[in-house]
């Protein structure tokens, strides 16, 4: 395809930097597609629930006790890295056909990211919780304007599939999203699922971006929004009616989701194994941003992937500073009124302790993050700071000025 001249280079510290325990060879990354690999994808975990946008409990059954990664005890069955050739590497050139797959990690961040990016780069997306169910019988990809906005304002363009669900993906997978190019961000919790978008016999690959937060402090807002979020599917009374160390030492405490969906390991014991293959695709698949730097994290997506203002620049510029200020501000960034702090779960105490013990693989996880944040500047080293504004056409001024091919959203 043809090479975009904002393109990440091929080299920068963070193609070469690994973490201590991944050694030669033992990359989870692979170029070769097969069947298999979409039944595999597919396949629900054994006495797992249906993957859902928030997971509670992913270790059910088992007692509170330490993860020890140096004696992970006999495996029933050797663990095998799984692939994600439909997937670029971080430092890849980017081609046009390429496209931008958001991770979405609950009450990490990513819902004021896509504000930004839907409210004020109006970047059209997939993702939207009941568009599957609303466009289930359409037999072709097109953009669609859910809902009105208020006076004076444009709505916002969604995709018309789901890609936060397993079946919703497989919809799209059908309709040929990952080859359209329609979606400039396809949005979705499921990093193996959306790996199956694309195939061997296109070009277009997928590119992840994400933005991780401190495990424990996700774990307590998501605690305290399902105390009182009634209308999730998962939520449930027991939940509610718990104390914050009630729960932590509970079986529905959050066992290391992020390790489990980076190395596909949704349910059952983790592994060193595991730990080793989520850390390598989190190196070498991943643009990391930070829930504690949101500001410079979105900045780096822009340059990263190209976004540039077509709208109305200096309304869009002021819409992304109100998003990023009153997420950072109000709720830590972590969206849905969360974020707060938390003086119960303070280190030291109990819930802290209990926490910490579920989810130790997931402060690797994060540690790691941060360290490739620092490194990952040298992707866009040579792209100017405000990409946004550079080159920036305003469809909605008189006269209008926007490049060939681009259509100004609906209002």
């Amino acid at each position: 395809g043809t090479v975009v001249k904002t393109a990440v280079e091929s080299s920068g510290p963070a193609r070469h930097s690994s973490p201590a325990m991944v050694g030669e060879g033992e990359s989870a990354s692979a170029s070769s597609f097969s069947d298999d690999r979409l039944d595999a994808a597919f396949r629900p975990a054994p006495n797992s629930a249906p993957a859902r946008w928030i997971g509670m409990g992913s270790n059910l059954g088992h007692e509170l006790r330490p993860r020890l990664l140096s004696d992970p005890g006999e495996p029933s069955h050797p663990y095998v890295p799984l692939q994600l050739p439909g997937m670029k590497d971080a430092w890849d050139p980017r081609v046009v056909e390429d496209s931008a797959i958001f991770w979405d990690v609950p009450f990490s961040g990513g819902s004021v990211a896509l504000d930004v990016m839907r409210s004020c780069h109006r970047l059209k997306t997939t993702g939207m919780r009941g568009n599957y169910e609303i466009h289930d019988g359409e037999t072709e990809l097109k953009i669609v304007y859910p809902g009105r906005a208020p006076p004076g304002r444009d709505r916002t363009p969604f995709i018309n599939v789901d890609t936060s669900t397993v079946p919703g993906i497989s919809r799209a997978r059908q309709l040929g999203l990952g080859q359209s190019s329609i979606a400039d961000v396809i949005v979705t919790p499921l990093v193996y699922e959306s790996d199956t978008l694309f195939s061997e016999d296109h070009p277009a690959r997928g590119r992840l971006f994400a933005i991780f937060r401190h495990p424990i402090e996700r774990a307590a807002d998501l605690f305290y929004y399902m105390k009182h979020a009634h209308w999730e599917p998962t939520y449930t009374p027991e939940v509610a009616a718990m104390s914050i160390d009630q729960y932590a030492k509970s079986n529905l405490v959050e066992d290391n989701w992020m390790t489990r969906q980076l190395s596909g390991q949704l349910s059952g014991e983790l592994t060193q194994d595991h730990l080793t293959a989520a850390l390598e695709v989190l190196r070498t698949k991943f643009l990391v941003g930070l829930h504690d730097h949101l500001g410079e994290s979105m900045d780096r997506f822009d340059r990263y992937f190209g976004w540039t203002f077509r709208m109305n620049p200096a309304n869009q510029e002021q819409c992304r500073n109100v998003f990023i200020k009153r997420g950072v501000a109000i709720d830590g960034g972590g969206g849905h009124g969360a974020g707060k702090k938390h003086k119960e779960l303070e280190e030291g105490t109990e819930a802290f302790e209990a926490i910490f013990w579920h989810n130790q693989m997931d402060l690797e996880i994060y540690d790691y993050a941060v360290m490739l944040f620092k490194e990952q500047v040298e992707f866009v080293a040579e792209t100017p700071e405000n990409f946004r504004t550079v080159g920036a056409t305003c469809c909605r001024c008189n006269p209008p000025t926007f490049p060939q091919g681009f259509e100004c959203p609906q209002q």
